[in-house]
Parts: structure tokens; sequence; C-alpha cells
């Protein structure tokens, strides 16, 4: 197995969970000597990015903005470009990253030509209806996304709890690949009064941090309940919103205190993890959060739902903070206990030893794994449909 093919509806320059979750995988592969393709809408991308020479292509398909979220792309289906495509050069391994047009239009073209096949399920689409009035689609959307992924060879999922969830469901063939983080880039070195000062955190207030794509699924008015609450305790309290959205005009409105940064990476967006004091992170919707690991190697705290990465990493009051799936109210005592009642130092310290164990090379490697065995297996299956 040496020619893998990713299809992926969103790869940065946007800035989100999945693409920047796919870019590290993909590069990582490239660096392994595999020959990588990237299939992906519009894309502004070009070869010999991030260091890996001829091993990364990309292979542009025409794309629509996404309804309400006109930031992103869908691809748009293109079947019978696909196969045209893979017949002339036919890939080893097809992996389908997002379940949209594009993904379906590989899919298809992937069966149609034998080639073996591995999807991700990265997001809950069918919990995304209920924010915005079309909760009726849920069980729906569901159900594609289950057939969707009963059509592939392996379907990849982040926590154990949720393919616990998908095989209850009864979706079959799932795996379980943690996610990874760079734990030079997101470091606790970083906190210091001078950088605080560059962007924009106060030294004289408790700071707490939201970092999210503004959507209303995201949960984010709880950011602003805690927020105001911490107000009416310590009188002074800083909150900064790192992301963009098409929630952000609202989330102005409630919160004209808030200071909104916009998108931040790399060594800009360290900077917020390490010199917050607390991540407030409410979102019920994820299905790990790349964010909760980012902020544990910073050093920072989590404040959040036991649910997604944090039911897996944050063991609350030890590295972290955590209150059970839709308690609102608890989300909120819990905000108010924190800064008094526990010594931050010693969980910032359990953050940062948590966030350690999970290295994007392991999480490479265990990839590599799945996609080795899915590879093997295919091989055998079509020798016996061969004889």
């Amino acid at each position: 197995m040496k020619n893998i093919c990713f299809v992926t509806e969103t790869y940065p320059p946007d800035i989100n969970g999945v693409s920047l979750t796919l870019e590290r995988i993909v590069t990582g592969f490239a660096r392994k000597n595999y020959h990588v393709t990237v299939v992906v809408p519009d894309t502004k991308h070009s070869t010999g990015t991030n260091g890996v020479g001829q091993n990364l292509n990309f292979l542009s398909v025409k794309g629509i903005p996404i309804p309400l979220y006109s930031e992103l792309k869908m691809g748009l289906p293109c079947y019978g470009y696909l196969r045209k495509i893979w017949s002339n050069r036919k890939p080893d391994l097809v992996h389908i990253a997002t379940e949209g047009p594009l993904g379906l239009s590989a899919l298809y073209a992937s069966k149609k030509l034998s080639i073996p096949l591995v999807s991700d399920f990265r997001t809950n689409f069918h919990e995304y209806g209920k924010y915005y009035g079309l909760g009726f689609f849920g069980q729906l959307i569901f159900s594609y996304l289950r057939y969707f992924h009963n059509n592939t060879n392996k379907t990849l999922v982040p926590t154990q709890s949720l393919f616990e969830f998908l095989r209850a469901k009864k979706i079959n063939n799932i795996s379980v690949i943690p996610r990874g983080v760079d734990v030079k880039k997101f470091h606790p070195h970083l906190r210091c009064k001078k950088i605080r000062s560059e962007i924009g955190i106060s030294d004289s207030c408790p700071t707490i941090l939201s970092v999210s794509r503004l959507a209303r699924e995201k949960n984010l008015d709880l950011v602003v309940d805690c927020f105001y609450e911490l107000k009416k305790k310590y009188g002074q309290i800083q909150v900064i919103f790192v992301g963009s959205g098409p929630y952000m005009n609202n989330l102005k409105k409630s919160c004209p205190d808030a200071l909104f940064v916009g998108y931040k990476t790399g060594v800009e967006l360290s900077k917020y993890y390490a010199n917050a004091d607390l991540m407030v992170f409410p979102s019920l919707t994820e299905t790990f959060g790349n964010v909760t690991l980012e902020a544990l190697a910073s050093g920072l705290p989590v404040l959040c739902y036991d649910t997604a990465a944090a039911k897996e990493l944050v063991i609350d009051g030890e590295n972290g903070f955590t209150v059970s799936p839709f308690q609102k109210e608890a989300f909120l005592r819990k905000a108010m206990q924190i800064f008094d009642q526990v010594n931050l130092g010693n969980v910032r310290i359990n953050a940062r030893k948590t966030a350690e164990k999970n290295c994007w090379d392991s999480v490479i490697n265990k990839t590599e794994k799945e996609f080795l065995n899915v590879f093997e297996n295919s091989k055998t299956i079509y020798k016996k449909f061969a004889t």
C-alpha cells in the first residue's frame, strides 16, 4: 500500500477540528513516504507544503458555500470525474473524512472500482438540526450517516463513548483512533505578563476563554451566562472569544463587554490558551473537541460537560472540571466555585501531564495500522471474488 487518497469537504486554510486533524494525518502519511492525494473543493493549496515534498498533491473539485456557513464549502457530486481519475490511476485506499455530496461520490466511485474504503465519523450532524429549528430531520440525517458508514470497510471514531453509541445504532466495523496534540506548540511556558499585555489579557482580574467556531450548536450562550455570573461574584472578569462564525453578532449583542479576536492559529492561538485562567467549553455536539486537548497541553484548566474528549481525558477537580451533560445550573455553579475552592496551580500541572500522553505520532501510527488491515483484508476478499 503506497497510494492513499483522502477525500474531504474541508481542509486548511479552513479552521475547524476536522480540517486541522486531517492535515496532521495527511502530512504524517506523506512524511512516511506514502504518495498522498487530497480531494477537496476549490483548493488553494499547492504541492510541497509542510515539508513533505512531492509526496502530497491536491485535486480540486467544484464546491459551493454551505448554507449558514458561507465560510465553508461542500463539494458538488462528482462521481463520474472521480471514477475517471481513479480508473487511470487507482489509489490503494480511499479515506473519506466528510459525508457530504463529495464524500458520497467518492464512496460510490470507490465501490465501483473495488478500492478499499475507510471513513471517519467526525461530526454529529444529526444533532445540529435542533439548534436551527430542524430537529425533526435528526433521525433522517442519522439514517443517511448509518447508510454511508456501513458501505465502507472501516469507520474511525475518536472516542470509546462514540464507538459504543454508533455500535448501538447499528453502525458496523468501527475502530477508535484518538486525536493528538502538538505539545511543543501548545505549552505553559508561553504564560507571562509580557504576552498577556500583547494579546489584551488583563492582569487585574480572572480571564475566561472560549475557543470555538461561533455557531449556535456550540452552546456559547452558556459562556456568556458564566461570564455574567462570575462578574456578579468578582466584580471584574474578562471573557475572550477566539473564533468566528454565523453566531458572532448574537454574542456581541448579548455580551458587549467580551473581547472578540477572530480565528487564531499556531503560536498566536497558543498564547491565548497559556495566558487565560479558565477555558469554558459548553458544547454538547462534539465527537471529540480538539480544543480540550489543546487547552490541557497549555496547562489551562477546562470547564466542560462530561462528554466527547472530556469524558476520556478530564478528571473533575484534578486536571479540569466536568459537569453532567445538559445540567446548565450545575455548570454555572461549578464556574462560580472554581476560583475559590481549587488550587489551579495543581490543576494546570495535571492538565499538562494528561496532554503529554496524546502525541500525534502515536495517532498516525495507529491510523496507518488500521489502513493496512483494511487494505490486506480487502485484497483477500477480492481474490475470493475473482476465483
